[in-house]
């Protein structure tokens, strides 16, 4: 039978811990279904969601950074992690029920290293 992440597990549920996690440790996190959808998100960082994602010029290494996560996967030994060109770090764990991948649990938009502000005065 055909499920969907949402039909197995409580959402609102996964939302509450994610904030929760989030009061402790400032953690971004989301859990997108195959599709797509945005199923929970929690923290996404401004810098991303507010500036990269809206600017067309900077968008396009957004696209690239999801793209290469999905398209590696299946290399994920937990996770995939990518280093997106604007400085910051995105990571995925597939969501694997019963041998069906239904959905991915992404952490990041967060700096490993102090941001370049004069990069980012550039791109303003």
């Amino acid at each position: 039978m055909d499920y969907r992440l949402e039909d197995l597990i409580d959402l609102k549920v996964f939302q509450t811990l994610q904030d929760k996690l989030n009061e402790i440790y400032i953690f971004p996190s989301a859990i997108i279904g195959n599709d797509g959808r945005i199923l929970t998100a929690t923290a996404w960082q401004d810098i991303c969601t507010r500036f990269h994602r809206t600017n067309p010029c900077s968008e396009v290494e957004c696209i690239k950074s999801d793209r290469y996560i999905l398209d590696h996967l299946h290399e994920a030994n937990p996770a995939v992690c990518y280093s997106c060109p604007h400085g910051m770090i995105d990571c995925a764990v597939p969501i694997i029920i019963e041998g069906n991948h239904l959905g991915n649990f992404f952490t990041g938009q967060i700096f490993l290293e102090p941001p370049d502000i004069e990069f980012f005065k550039e791109q303003a």
